[in-house]
């Protein structure tokens, strides 16, 4: 499953779990199949957009919430790679001439 699946599971997850809801409640609810909530919160599987749109509205969240692209992680100061300035030696003969 691709990073931005995974972070909708988690999502889901997490707030279905804020809710004091159990899975098979939410499955209830929102009309989608028990397994298929188990495989989407267990990373296994993703699920339709019908069915996610229908998790929310369940979990009383937006898609935008759910569905929101992970966030990028900050690159520290020693994983940035920068080139060290290195002047054409023959054009540097020119300008020093």
């Amino acid at each position: 499953m691709d990073e931005t699946n995974a972070a909708i599971a988690r999502r889901v997850r997490a707030r279905r779990r804020r809710l004091g809801v159990s899975l098979s409640a939410l499955a209830q609810a929102s009309g989608v199949d028990l397994a298929a909530l188990s495989d989407l919160e267990d990373r296994q599987e993703g699920c339709s957009a019908a069915d996610l749109w229908r998790i929310a509205q369940a979990l009383g969240a937006s898609l935008a919430e759910l569905c929101a692209p992970p966030l990028a992680k900050p690159r520290s100061a020693a994983s940035r790679t920068f080139r060290r300035f290195e002047p054409d030696t023959a054009a540097a003969r020119i300008v020093l001439h």
